[in-house]
């Protein structure tokens, strides 16, 4: 079993839902991972089907879309970013569509992170770790856990 399998394992049975990430990040880095994240190499709703292969976090806050970005609330190495709705129709939620992305901990090349993307229609919420690696300067999901981990939970305290 690989040491990262099992230094996972032990987030598993070990964390507390306050205090999950086994290393601590500085907020600039999470954000510069999150900012820097290939949004088209795992399933979420930027999803790999709206947008060119490659596209990151970044590229999307480029367009002109209102955003703000911030530390997540009583939450260590999370970030969110708030797109408030623009249109009227919105009838699930006032206050517009969140992606949550917390990192839970790097070793060597690999970081392991939990991504949120909640809005009204819909959530892509991932409780099972997505496994990271930089690839030509973007952070890139190349594995998805089915193991689930306290630290990845649903996200709705920053709203």
């Amino acid at each position: 079993m690989s040491e990262i399998k099992v230094k996972l394992l032990a987030l598993c049975i070990l964390c507390t839902p306050l205090a999950c990430s086994a290393q601590d990040f500085s907020p600039e880095f999470v954000r510069h991972v999150f900012l820097n994240l290939d949004i088209t190499s795992f399933p979420n709703s930027w999803g790999p089907q709206h947008f060119p292969e490659g596209t990151t976090m970044k590229d999307i806050l480029k367009t002109g879309v209102k955003y703000e970005i911030k530390e997540c609330k009583n939450k260590k190495n999370c970030t969110v970013i708030h797109f408030p709705y623009h249109i009227k129709e919105s009838t699930y939620m006032d206050d517009g569509w969140y992606n949550y992305f917390k990192i839970i901990m790097q070793e060597k090349d690999k970081i392991l992170v939990c991504f949120s993307d909640v809005n009204g229609w819909g959530n892509y919420n991932v409780t099972e770790p997505l496994e990271l690696k930089k690839i030509k300067g973007k952070f890139v999901v190349t594995h998805e856990y089915n193991q689930s981990i306290k630290g990845c939970d649903y996200y709705n305290d920053d709203r």
